[in-house]
């Protein structure tokens, strides 16, 4: 992430969080189905930091219109609150191929990331800082 700071984009973030739920093993049949617990890595808070900035922001001022890269439909409420209360535009740019509907109708303007624009937005394999070299990680 030292990159977006790298080209001046503000992060605002959230956390990892591992739940340990209870599951079925797949390949036992019923009623001897044994559960374990299973390890299931969540994101949380960034989609209500975002949603504290773009409401907040939009309050102050900050912008005239906002883009949101995201396919999460939690931020419907927000997007459709700036919307109508502070007449400002907010769109979005689903970087997934499956369309949240009602995220797509809350936004001013919805858009895909094709294939190939994503290959030709990647930053290059190495960029150099005052505190270095940030390279892409190997599988990138």
């Amino acid at each position: 992430m030292n990159v977006l700071y790298f080209v001046h984009i503000p992060c605002c973030f959230g956390g990892r969080v591992q739940g340990r739920p209870r599951a079925a093993f797949a390949l036992a049949p019923p009623p001897a189905a044994q559960s374990v617990r299973v390890r299931i890595p969540e994101e949380k808070g960034s989609d209500v930091n975002l949603a504290t900035h773009l409401l907040f922001d939009g309050f102050e001022g900050d912008y005239q219109v906002a883009v949101v890269v995201s396919n999460d439909s939690d931020l419907v409420l927000p997007i459709e609150m700036i919307r109508a209360r502070l007449g400002l535009d907010v769109g979005v740019i689903n970087p997934h191929r499956n369309a949240r509907p009602f995220l797509q109708k809350a936004a001013s303007f919805y858009r895909t990331v094709s294939d190939g624009a994503l290959r030709a937005s990647h930053f290059p394999d190495e960029l150099r800082d005052t505190r270095g070299i940030i390279r892409k990680p190997v599988g990138w």
